[in-house]
């Protein structure tokens, strides 16, 4: 009888742990926010959607202009959207920001004539009501919106494979102990 209640008790302790470790693994984040621009396209650009063009905002007679957006929205792309749109409606029009979406490290590229330069923006404070500094105007042409994302410690694909692992072995020791008790 004792066999018995050990072996139900290591059944609901394996299937415990190989159900719960994905979302152990969701609650386990990293926060590696970009600081800069210096890091690839490829890598601003990872996201787990690929990335598309988009028309946004139709509306007759508007003018029209175009501006990308990266990294931790639900559709990161290329928009084509009305010039005076501002950036919560682009972030809008993408989706909105996904759960790993680091909005106060939030950052526009934008290039005026032959100068350069980097707007950091915190999109909490926007949502919040306070006022921004350096986003008078909303976004323009070519504007290069980068909203980064946390990286989890492990990938999701790396805890589906434990998960599995963890399972296989939780039958065959299951089955051992089963064979042995008979």
């Amino acid at each position: 009888m004792l066999k018995n209640k050990s072996f139900a008790a290591f059944l609901i302790f394996s299937f415990v742990l190989t159900t719960s470790t994905p979302s152990l693994a969701r609650a386990q984040t990293a926060s590696t926010t970009r600081s800069t621009f210096g890091l690839s396209i490829a890598d601003d650009l990872k996201s787990g959607s690929n990335s598309y063009e988009f028309v946004a905002g139709k509306f007759a007679g508007a003018v029209m202009m175009r501006v990308n957006l990266w990294g931790g929205v639900h559709q990161p792309g290329i928009y084509n959207i009305p010039v005076g749109t501002d950036l919560v409606t682009l972030l809008s029009y993408a989706g909105g920001p996904n759960q790993n979406a680091e909005l106060s490290d939030t950052r526009i590229k934008r290039t005026i004539g032959t100068t350069e330069e980097v707007i950091k923006i915190d999109v909490d404070d926007i949502l919040k009501g306070k006022p921004v500094l350096g986003l008078n105007s909303g976004l323009h042409v070519n504007d290069i919106v980068v909203v980064p994302e946390t990286r989890p410690i492990v990938s999701q694909n790396t805890i589906l494979l434990l998960s599995v692992i963890a399972t296989v072995a939780s039958i065959a020791v299951a089955s051992v102990v089963l064979a042995k008790s008979r």
